[in-house]
């Protein structure tokens, strides 16, 4: 998100037309040359013109300034850079280029994707400004990039107090809401955002995504449908209108979307992982496990497609195969409760109790809910004859699920558990697939 308000007056003269000699001699001359190519954004003229009236005056503060403002725009930024602080060092004793010489030098450091020296002068900026919106966004923006969600945003709620409608603040508050999973919160200031600019292409897809979180997918595809409109060659949208025909099982347009996000970009992985996830769903585990591979092979380090994969071997039975690929997903993600129960699973399967215990425990240390981890702990100790501790896990089993407590039981007494008022009983089974990252994760 660019915002190049580090201009001190241009914009209150806007309406004015630029008087240029035609003959230029003097710095003002060529200064005054330079500010028409700006207003007529032929900004490398604007440049060569500085250059000159810098040339016959070497501290014409103005001229360094412009000089390196255009720059910016022809995306210069390392050379943008000495030219604010010559201003800064001309104009020694006033304030009136200074805050935005500093919130420049703070985007050019930005858009070099040096945050801490950016986070620098944008604070400069605002201790000589107080009111520098910009800049105060921007202090929010790096904390927001930085993923420290809840200190970015009383810097944008510090904007609002300045501005209530400055749309960047209600943008970015919005981001970092939705990436504290508080949806209505992001919700309020993405609309915010659409007040102030309906065709705000970010936002639309924020929207669009939040409805789709909450289900709404006659609202959601609305918003999702704008912003790609807006915007053809944003895959945002498109994937997330993938994402959701896929929750409600509308495999030929999940596919169409899917495919039309990796035309833009053929280097999406979540995309790909989906095309599999689609083939999968079908039991067309050839065309699956090709695209999980491709995923892999776009992204090396994607847990979800390695564990894709394990579950494709599984479902055919080969166990030796799902080990493999669970395993290697393990490296990636030591902590991946589902990966542990499957790989126990197959473990189980093959005849490996002693492996399969081991992951059943893990998931179950990890995941003290996951009740389908408990049960097969259960069976495994009744299987080698460890018969107090198989009973110890049914009365843990009770806290947790009743149902497969009474499963449970039964599999290792042959009777039946005293019934309970909890609901119908739950067979444990192979945990279902994981997408991977669909809604906060791109």
């Amino acid at each position: 998100m660019s915002d190049f308000s580090g201009n001190p007056w241009r914009a209150n003269t806007d309406d004015k037309k630029t008087q240029t000699s035609t003959n230029p001699t003097s710095a003002e001359d060529y200064y005054k040359q330079a500010q028409s190519a700006m207003d007529n954004k032929q900004f490398q003229n604007a440049v060569d013109y500085c250059r000159k009236a810098i040339e016959l005056n070497p501290v014409y503060l103005e001229a360094w300034f412009y000089l390196g403002f255009n720059m910016m725009d022809l995306k210069q930024y390392e050379e943008a850079i000495p030219c604010f602080h010559k201003a800064l060092e001309i104009e020694k004793d006033g304030n009136y280029f200074r805050p935005y010489s500093f919130y420049n030098i703070g985007l050019c450091h930005y858009n070099l994707v040096r945050d801490d020296e950016a986070l620098d002068y944008f604070n400069k900026a605002v201790a000589v400004k107080a009111d520098y919106v910009p800049a105060i966004n921007y202090i929010g923006l790096i904390h927001y990039i930085k993923k420290a969600y809840e200190t970015a945003i009383p810097f944008f709620n510090q904007c609002l107090q300045y501005d209530p409608k400055y749309i960047y603040a209600h943008y970015n508050l919005g981001r970092c809401y939705y990436y504290l999973y508080k949806d209505d919160q992001a919700l309020d200031h993405f609309l915010k955002a659409l007040q102030t600019d309906p065709n705000h292409v970010e936002a639309n897809n924020y929207v669009g995504l939040i409805y789709l979180n909450k289900k709404l997918y006659p609202t959601s595809i609305g918003y999702l449908q704008k912003a790609s409109s807006l915007d053809p060659q944003y895959t945002a949208p498109l994937y997330n209108l993938g994402i959701l025909h896929y929750e409600q099982k509308q495999y030929p347009q999940a596919m169409d979307y899917f495919n039309k996000t990796m035309q833009l970009n053929p280097e999406h992985a979540d995309a790909c992982n989906y095309i599999g996830l689609i083939y999968h769903d079908q039991k067309e585990y050839v065309k699956a496990s090709e695209f999980y591979q491709k995923t892999l092979a776009i992204q090396p380090d994607y847990k979800f497609a390695l564990y894709n994969l394990g579950l494709v071997s599984y479902d055919q039975k080969d166990y030796s195969n799902a080990i493999v690929n669970y395993q290697k997903c393990l490296v990636l993600d030591p902590e991946y409760v589902s990966c542990h129960y499957n790989l126990g699973l197959a473990f189980y399967q093959s005849g490996s109790l002693q492996d399969a215990l081991r992951h059943f425990e893990e998931a179950a240390r990890l995941k003290p809910t996951h009740f389908n981890a408990h049960y097969y702990r259960g069976l495994v100790y009744h299987t080698t004859g460890q018969h107090e501790r198989a009973m110890a896990v049914v009365e843990e089993l009770k806290k947790i699920d009743y149902p497969t407590a009474k499963d449970l039981y039964k599999e290792i007494t042959g009777n039946d558990l005293a019934t309970s008022p909890a609901s119908t009983t739950t067979q444990p089974t192979q945990k279902p697939r994981d997408e991977g990252p669909s809604h906060r994760g791109h």
